[in-house]
C-alpha cells in the first residue's frame, strides 16, 4: 500500500546500488518542484518508507497551494494543452493568489469558511463576473483536488463552500449592431435574392447566406474552396481559417479577395445549397466542422 501511494506522487526514478556497499537513491522535489535534495537508504524497501514518511507523515503538515502549484502547471503543460492556455493559467495564479494569505495556508488548515471570504474579497476588489471567478476558482479546485490524490487532506472544503456570486458584475452587452432580429434578416435575405438575380456572378451574398445558414465564422468563410463542397453526399466541409491580418480594413480587403476568387462557387447548384436548404446537423471530425444540409 505505501509502495503505490509513493509511486502515485513520486516524480523522480530510484538508482540501484553500483557495488556491495552503495545504497538505493532518488531525490526528493525542492520547493519549486524540480530536483531537489537526494536521499538514500539501504535497502528499497527502506528508501519506499522515508519516502512515506516525506510526502504522508512528516511534510502533511507543511503542504500549502503555493507548493503544490508548480507541479500542477508542470502536469498541465504535459497534457498536450496550448501554450494559450498555460499561459492563463500562470496569468491567472499570478493576478489572483501569488500574494494571496491563503495559498501560503497549510492545506489541511483551509476550511470552507477561508474559501468563502477569499473568493467574495477578490469579486469585489478585481470586481469580476461570475466567468472570471468561475476561471479564478479552476485552480483552487484543482490544486485541492491534487491534495486530497495525495492524500495530504481526507475531505474537500469546496463541498461544504457557499461561494455566492451574486456580487459578481455583469458581462458587456454585445454590440447591438451585430444582432438582427428576424424581421430584419428576412428583409436582408430578400434584398440579397433580388441581388443575386440582378449579379448572378457577385459572390458576397453567397458569403452572407454562409454566415446565417450555417453559423461560420468570417475567416472560415473566407477560407472556403470549392472542392470543400461535396454536392454527392451533401456536406459542406470547413476545414481553414482566414485569420492572417488583424485591422478591419485589411480583413475587409481579404475577404472581398477571397470571395472574389470563389468564382466556381457561383450558380444554380450554389443557390440550391445556401438559399432553398435546411442544415439537419453539424460534427466535429478531428477539429474539422461539417455541416449535413438538404433540400426544402
Amino acid at each position: 500500500m505505501k509502495k503505490k501511494k509513493v509511486d502515485a506522487v513520486h516524480p523522480y526514478d530510484f538508482t540501484g546500488p553500483k557495488t556491495e556497499k552503495a545504497r538505493w537513491q532518488t531525490y526528493l522535489p525542492n520547493d519549486a518542484g524540480t530536483r531537489g535534495k537526494k536521499v538514500s537508504a539501504t535497502t528499497k524497501e527502506r528508501l519506499y518508507q522515508k519516502l512515506y514518511d516525506y510526502y504522508f507523515v512528516n511534510n502533511r503538515t507543511k503542504v500549502t497551494l503555493e507548493t503544490l502549484y508548480p507541479e500542477w502547471l508542470r502536469k498541465r503543460s504535459e497534457m498536450n494543452l496550448s501554450d494559450r492556455t498555460i499561459h492563463r493559467d500562470t496569468n491567472r495564479w499570478d493576478k489572483y493568489y501569488k500574494e494571496h494569505t491563503i495559498v501560503k495556508r497549510p492545506v489541511i488548515n483551509i476550511k470552507p469558511g477561508h474559501l468563502e471570504k477569499s473568493f467574495h474579497q477578490c469579486t469585489k476588489d478585481f470586481n469580476l463576473t461570475k466567468k472570471e471567478l468561475e476561471s479564478m476558482k479552476f485552480i483552487m479546485k484543482e490544486l485541492i483536488g491534487m491534495a486530497l490524490k495525495k492524500e495530504i487532506i481526507s475531505k474537500n472544503p469546496f463541498d461544504l463552500a457557499d461561494i455566492i456570486t451574486y456580487g459578481c458584475k455583469q458581462p458587456p452587452k454585445k454590440n447591438d449592431r451585430s444582432r438582427y432580429l428576424p424581421s430584419e434578416k428576412e428583409k436582408m435575405f430578400m434584398a440579397l435574392n433580388m441581388d443575386l438575380l440582378e449579379h448572378p456572378d457577385v459572390t458576397d451574398a453567397y458569403a452572407v447566406f454562409l454566415l446565417f445558414k450555417l453559423g461560420s465564422s468570417i475567416g472560415e468563410v473566407a477560407a472556403l474552396k470549392g472542392q470543400d463542397i461535396d454536392f454527392i453526399n451533401r456536406k459542406i466541409h470547413i476545414q481553414r481559417m482566414e485569420s492572417k491580418k488583424k485591422t478591419k480594413t485589411e480583413r475587409r480587403r481579404i475577404i472581398h479577395d477571397a470571395l472574389s476568387s470563389m468564382n466556381e462557387l457561383k450558380g444554380t447548384q450554389i443557390k440550391i445549397i445556401f438559399i432553398n436548404c435546411k442544415i439537419i446537423s453539424t460534427n466535429i471530425i478531428k477539429n474539422n466542422r461539417y455541416f449535413l444540409f438538404e433540400l426544402i
